[in-house]
């Protein structure tokens, strides 16, 4: 399988795996895919981190408003009450806001799970994060959907264990989880037929294979570019990475350093030294060695 390292601009974003006879098409709407899928995966981790602080999300129309604001309104929050998370909530308050107990934004009710229950969501939260982390790319692990969509089941087990009722069809987490067309959109998503994978400074042809962009061998590695179609060609990769240029300017600069040190030092005291004689060879074997003048 040849394995392209997935790049958008300088940020590296995943490995994708594809054979020589994979139609580009079909690894651009792969990586796309995916790209997507990973963005929706970190926003969904974000939004549980608030569920754990700050509880479900209120309805739409009480975002952001004070309590006797949605009171004078006569807007209610009829989920809340009918479906507590498990174990049981405490009210997160904070009084750097004028807003009681609901978060910062306003757009939860402020009812957070117990320490277990949050625990448990940051577990998860943690353990989806390493599914989809750059890191893999240092440790050689090709992205797959099959990762996305552990993580999506991971995540709904979890939810489910703490939310037994679920939560309300409004809340950006139930969107994302059960991929509503209706959640709101994601910054930085593409759409496949309005992207365009890059190679070398040059655009792939959505009509030719991997292999005829890449070669016929299956042992192939290369960087590709991801990025939406009419945009000015990417910047060529460095011929060195950033570890190499590092390791090379270090030694360059140990390098003039030594350099210095032999221009400052200009003592010529050592040829004064015993093995500094250029006939210290001659007296020896003429035993004239170690002779002292002194005044009769």
């Amino acid at each position: 399988m040849v394995l392209l390292h997935v790049k958008k601009g300088q940020e590296s974003l995943f490995l994708l795996e594809a054979s020589t006879v994979t139609p580009v098409s079909e690894v651009l709407r792969l990586a796309v895919s995916l790209h997507n899928d990973r963005l929706g995966i970190l926003d969904t981790c974000a939004e549980l981190e608030l569920l754990a602080c700050h509880g479900a999300a209120l309805p739409p129309a009480m975002h952001g408003l004070l309590q006797e604001q949605a009171a004078e309104l006569r807007l209610t929050d009829d989920w809340t009450p009918a479906h507590p998370p498990t174990g049981g909530f405490s009210l997160n308050k904070d009084a750097t806001y004028l807003i009681r107990y609901r978060d910062p934004c306003g757009r939860r009710n402020g009812q957070q799970p117990t320490a277990e229950m949050q625990e448990v969501l940051r577990k998860a939260v943690a353990e989806a994060k390493g599914i989809i982390s750059k890191e893999n790319v240092k440790n050689n692990r090709p992205l797959t959907e099959q990762h996305m969509e552990d993580c999506l089941e991971m995540l709904k087990g979890c939810v489910s264990l703490v939310y037994p009722d679920g939560l309300p069809s409004y809340d950006v987490i139930a969107q994302r989880l059960h991929r509503d067309p209706n959640a709101p959109p994601l910054n930085r998503a593409l759409e496949a037929p309005m992207s365009q994978l890059w190679f070398a400074g040059k655009a792939l042809d959505a009509g030719k294979s991997v292999g005829d962009c890449f070669g016929r061998n299956e042992k192939t590695k290369a960087v590709v570019q991801l990025g939406a179609r009419g945009e000015v060609a990417p910047v060529r990769e460095p011929q060195l990475d950033e570890a190499q240029q590092a390791s090379m300017m270090a030694y360059w600069h140990q390098r003039r350093q030594q350099l210095k040190k032999l221009d400052e030092n200009d003592d010529d005291s050592y040829l004064d030294s015993a093995w500094a004689d250029s006939h210290g060879l001659q007296r020896q074997f003429h035993g004239l060695e170690n002779i002292k003048w002194r005044p009769a």
